[in-house]
């Protein structure tokens, strides 16, 4: 189970198709884009009056066909184009995702950011630690031109996946590795659930991760999706996930 989710959806391998099967749940074929994201729609070409969609799995539409999505919906509802960039990553990713497709071009204007309660609350020291200062370009621009990279050896290197694993163990190697761009996902990492991330009851990571949205929503229209806790039935202390 705890492989099953390391293996969350992730961009694939630019125009292709692949399989997602689970026996007796679903049996779906995931259309990737020319930029690796399940879309058929171009985030470059996005307007400015159209909606891009940030989000781990819940934004990906795991397990459901593509039309069922949220993205989708919202956008038949709305009458206006939907763009959905979705990783299992954490607010500090959807930053880099938004930057790669702002970098080629999208001019949209909106945003909606699915926050997931088990993987998004969480420490973001580097926005306490710099509170109130602009990302420098060049800092962001190394990182969007370091993610066509990541997705390669994501698709061809198993080191890649031994020197990521040995990586996220360490919190130290961790927030470096997140600083310079060199990942941008974190699966949830919990003794007691390998799969539902068991959260704390921690003011200051709620603090910080509301900075980290208002800093991410700078110069957009944005909505927020909460996405609640599986933790809510599935935890040891559903009274602290409640809360």
């Amino acid at each position: 189970r705890r492989v099953l989710f390391r293996s969350l959806p992730d961009s694939g391998m630019p125009n292709t198709v692949v399989p997602m099967l689970s026996v007796g749940e679903y049996d779906l074929r995931i259309r990737y884009n020319q930029h690796g994201f399940r879309d058929q729609r171009d985030v470059t070409e996005a307007g400015e009056d159209e909606i891009i969609f940030l989000g781990d799995s819940q934004i990906f539409g795991y397990g459901i066909q593509e039309r069922k999505r949220l993205s989708e919906l919202v956008g038949e509802q709305l009458g206006v184009g939907t763009y959905s960039l979705a990783l299992p990553t954490d607010i500090r990713g959807y930053k880099q995702l938004l930057a790669f497709a702002v970098k080629n071009g999208a001019r949209a204007k909106r945003l909606v950011v699915g926050l997931s309660m088990e993987t998004d609350i969480r420490a973001y020291p580097h926005l306490s630690q710099s509170a109130g200062k602009q990302v420098q370009p060049a800092d962001q621009d190394l990182k969007v031109r370091l993610l066509p990279l990541k997705i390669w050896l994501r698709e061809h290197s198993a080191l890649y996946f031994a020197v990521t694993s040995f990586v996220h163990e360490s919190p130290l190697l961790r927030e470096f590795a997140y600083k310079a761009g060199l990942i941008i996902d974190e699966p949830p990492d919990d003794p007691d659930s390998p799969v539902v991330k068991n959260q704390p009851w921690n003011p200051q990571d709620i603090e910080q991760t509301v900075m980290a949205l208002q800093d991410l929503c700078v110069g957009y229209d944005c909505a927020v999706a909460i996405v609640p806790s599986r933790a809510l039935w599935a935890s040891k202390d559903p009274q602290t996930e409640a809360r």
